[in-house]
């Protein structure tokens, strides 16, 4: 495995990584309640609502914390734009 520094990896597409992660257990978490089964062909699927919610909460949780990289990030390149100027 590369270090992630090698990968030229930044803060901010680190943040947006975060935020299309969180996106994508949001979507799988809504299609898992959202699903519907034909009764004639099996028993419907049982949703736990309450790990459903868990899951959409972090998700949202992730998301949130992800914006909040982008902001910091935004800061200290200002800040460093600011300094060089």
């Amino acid at each position: 495995m590369v270090p992630a520094d090698k990968n030229r990896m930044t803060i901010t597409s680190a943040a947006v990584d975060g935020i299309h992660q969180a996106e994508a257990r949001l979507e799988q978490t809504a299609s898992r309640v959202a699903k519907q089964t034909d009764s004639t062909d099996q028993a419907p699927d049982v949703v736990s609502l309450s790990d459903e919610v868990v899951a959409l909460l972090d998700a949202k949780n992730a998301v949130a914390a992800n914006v909040k990289v982008l902001h910091a990030a935004d800061d200290i390149q200002k800040t460093l734009l600011n300094l060089l100027a």
